[in-house]
Order: C-alpha cells, then structure tokens, then sequence
C-alpha cells in the first residue's frame, strides 16, 4: 500500500502557518489467516511561513504485527523516527518509537450498524508540528468505548491522557518543561436516516504544566450531522 497526505494549517490569529507533504508505504505479509506482520515507512517534510520555525524532514520504519481472536483485533509494534532540521542551531532528533493497541467489534458488520466497539491504545513518538522549534516526546493512553441501543440510539466515551516531555522549548535548551493533559468526552447520537447521523458530544480537557501560561481547562460540546454511504 502507498499512499499520500497534505496538511496546511493556516491560522487566523497567533501562530506559524506551516506545509507539510507526507508519503506512506506498508509491506504485509500474513502469517495465516489470523495474524500478519508489516514494515511501515514514512517520510514527510515540513515547511514553515515562519523563520523561527526550522523545516524539517522525517523518516521513521516500522515494524508490526497484528493478530485477530473471535472479535478482538491486537497489535503492537516499534520502529525508528529520525528527524533532520535545516536550520543548523537545532539539534537533529531520533527516537525509538512503539505502540500496542486492542480493539473489540465484530468484523462483519457495518461500522455504522455495530452493537459494541472498543479501542485501546498506548503510544509514544514525536509530536509533528513545533512553532518556535518546540517538540516533545508524547506518550500517549487512548481509550473509546461505544454502544448501540434500540437500533437507532448510539452512545459513546473517549478520552485520554498524554504526558508531553519537551526537549526544547521556544528555541532555547529549557529541558524542564513537561505537560500532563487529560481530556473525557461523551457522544450521544441518533440516527435520523439510514445513513444520516447527528451527534452531540459534551466533554472536558484539562493540561497541567509546570511552565509558566501553558496550563489549561476546556469545556466544550459540539453538535455533528455524518452522512455514511
């Protein structure tokens, strides 16, 4: 499998506008019919409006393997990440980074019709985008939870939580900084047509930080219409 990305941010208020093109190649061989392995490549430029920002370009493989059991699905796999800066004052980074997840539902029926689903993951890497040359290693706890009830009623809960622990800080050798962040949210939808959804999501997101200004709490809730076909 091959495939391409284009990501722009462009913001309307404070921050760095930026361009990032990314290619992405997997290799799966499979094992039998309930287990594979596959090597991942990913290499990926960012370019930044911004001078305070250095471009970059990133390289990381990947090795996986996946096995499936009746209707859990489990993975988990590592690989390396070197990531190689144009502007000579920044540092050059790598990393070892890993992932393991399991996740539950049954593979024969419509995603959009499923009774149960469940997903949990725990991951650590780079974060991509780095205003001011501000990376950090990520390791990250994902969980989501979802179930159906009476046909057309479907309830959903996610969250989770990322310690952040930055290398470099707006350009400097600050090696102190190191965020917490939790975030749960709750999603109630209702299928309207049968393949016209509209949700309501509620949820809450605190980050913890031991810099100066960057600790936070967000309420939000968001009203979603997701047409299927």
């Amino acid at each position: 499998m091959a495939g391409y990305g284009n990501l722009y941010p462009d913001y309307t208020d404070d921050g760095t506008d930026s361009i990032q093109n990314k290619g992405t190649f997997d290799f799966n061989y499979h094992l039998n019919s309930d287990s594979k392995i596959f090597i991942s490549y990913d290499v990926w430029a960012r370019d930044y409006d911004s001078e305070d920002s250095s471009d970059y370009l990133s390289n990381e493989v990947w090795l996986n393997y996946q096995y499936h059991f009746n209707y859990l699905q489990f993975n988990v796999g590592g690989g390396y990440h070197k990531r190689n800066f144009d502007q000579a004052a920044v540092e050059d980074r790598d990393s070892f980074s890993w992932a393991i997840s399991l996740k539950g539902e049954k593979p024969d029926l419509d995603p959009t019709k499923r009774k149960f689903h469940f997903l949990t993951s725990l991951t650590q890497n780079y974060n991509d985008a780095g205003t001011g040359d501000s990376y950090y290693l990520a390791t990250r706890l994902n969980m989501n939870a979802g179930y159906r009830f009476m046909e057309k009623l479907t309830s959903t809960l996610k969250g989770y939580y990322q310690n952040s622990a930055y290398d470099v800080y707006n350009g400097d050798n600050n090696t102190d900084r190191d965020d917490n962040t939790y975030k749960i949210a709750a999603v109630v939808g209702y299928d309207l047509l049968q393949n016209l959804i509209v949700s309501l999501e509620i949820g809450y997101e605190d980050r913890d930080s031991n810099a100066t200004g960057m600790s936070y709490q967000n309420t939000f809730g968001i009203i979603s219409l997701d047409y299927n076909f």
